[in-house]
């Protein structure tokens, strides 16, 4: 009975506590725009832009951080070609914080998991993961 009723009152108290998320219709486009824009064009400026300095994120070939993870993009040995996402997931935690998760087909077929942050007037990537498609 103790157990019930501790678990009643941590599940009152989460939605008493977490903060109403407002209409999130228009950063669920934008987010998407700018992830799009991110794999239309992989350049140091806009990855600068869009990837938080404290950025962590899972690639194939490990754990890697902002300035490795712009070195893989726009290396000798980035994908080339087009880059088609598609199956758009968005979920938001709050007002600051967006899960994305979406398809990619193209010179590099993947799945991706970003997490977006909001602060100031921007949205930018702090934790991102991408596996292949298998073919």
């Amino acid at each position: 009975m103790k157990r019930l009723s501790l678990s009643t009152l941590l599940v009152c108290a989460t939605f008493v506590t977490v903060p109403a998320i407002a209409d999130q219709s228009a950063d669920r486009e934008k987010l998407i725009a700018l992830d799009k824009s991110w794999g239309a064009k992989m350049d140091t400026a806009t990855l600068e832009q869009l990837l938080d300095p404290r950025l962590i994120a899972i690639s194939p070939d490990g754990v890697v951080n902002r300035a490795q993870q712009i070195a893989s993009e726009t290396g000798p040995n980035a994908a080339d070609g087009p880059y088609e996402p598609s199956d758009y997931h968005v979920t938001f935690i709050n007002d600051e914080l967006a899960i994305m998760v979406h398809s990619t087909q193209g010179a590099d077929p993947h799945y991706s998991m970003h997490l977006w942050e909001h602060e100031g007037d921007k949205w930018r990537v702090v934790a991102s993961a991408s596996t292949p498609v298998s073919r």
